[in-house]
């Protein structure tokens, strides 16, 4: 199960090689939100936290960037991106998921934890639309 998605990504990044930077400056994250994804894969204590996190903190979705028609692309870009600020992007960066605190642009084949493989293969973590799971959007 979780095979198939870590086959499927590496599938995906060896189509789109020229598409990958590292953004890393003295080796450490630049913070730039290039990295920032609308899919991630969540336990449901994480979902939980997040959602009691932007309740109590009244955190509005960022809009999404108007596409233009002879463009066909989505905004995938992370609800929770503030691109107005030059660093500390994440507006709910204190509670953001394992996801996003172990992954790095620096080596963007991110090779999961066993602990975290093991959870998603006993379904405590599942993938989940951002937008649509914190915002309803």
């Amino acid at each position: 199960m979780f095979v198939d998605m870590v086959c499927s990504s590496q599938e995906f990044m060896d189509r789109d090689r020229n598409t990958i930077h590292n953004y890393f400056e003295n080796g450490k994250c630049s913070e730039c939100g290039q990295c920032c994804g609308d899919k991630l894969p969540m336990s449901y204590e994480e979902v939980a936290i997040i959602q009691k996190y932007v309740a109590r903190n009244h955190i509005e979705a960022r809009e999404r960037t108007p596409l233009v028609l002879a463009t066909p692309r989505a905004d995938l870009m992370c609800p929770f991106l503030d691109e107005s600020k030059s660093e500390h992007k994440c507006k709910i960066y204190e509670v953001r998921p394992r996801v996003c605190r172990e992954f790095t642009c620096e080596n963007p084949y991110w090779v999961p934890s066993e602990r975290f493989i093991a959870e998603y293969e006993r379904g405590n973590i599942k993938n989940y639309n951002v937008r649509e799971t914190f915002f309803g959007k």
